[in-house]
């Protein structure tokens, strides 16, 4: 939330440009929406953070305008913006995360290859398929 209110704060610039009826409907909607995030919590326990990064993920316009708002607010906002993230990524995709975001993930390699092999091991259970990936995944992840 108290992103938000920083963002509430800088609509006075806006005001000053002589926007004043632009950024009143932003403030006003702004306003609503940090209301509506209050009443569902601070994402402190499971079912407060699950609702604000559903709220957040359904009512984002984009992947980073949803992950933006669920770590907009004064509570666990590591924990909503990375559940929103989650859902997020599963609906778009990994297109849809901004490049500037994906440029600087530390490890994304070895992210990719984790986010893919797991995928393969989901999607494809073929008999012969699933024999040889189940080879290549217990030598590049040998069992304890």
């Amino acid at each position: 939330i108290q992103g938000c209110h920083r963002r509430l704060k800088s609509l006075n610039n806006l005001k000053k440009l002589g926007l004043k009826k632009k950024a009143g409907k932003l403030e006003k909607h702004m306003k609503i929406w940090i209301a509506k995030l209050e009443k569902l919590g601070a994402g402190w326990v499971g079912d407060e953070a699950m609702a604000i990064a559903l709220y957040c993920a359904l009512t984002a316009t984009d992947f980073e305008g949803g992950v933006v708002n669920a770590a907009s607010h004064s509570g666990d906002s590591d924990s909503t913006a990375s559940i929103a993230g989650q859902i997020l990524g599963t609906i778009h995709g990994v297109e849809a995360i901004p490049s500037r975001w994906l440029d600087r993930l530390e490890l994304r390699d070895t992210i990719d290859l984790l986010a893919r092999d797991m995928a393969v091991m989901h999607n494809d259970s073929s008999p012969g398929h699933a024999n040889r990936e189940a080879a290549v995944l217990e030598a590049r992840y040998p069992p304890n």
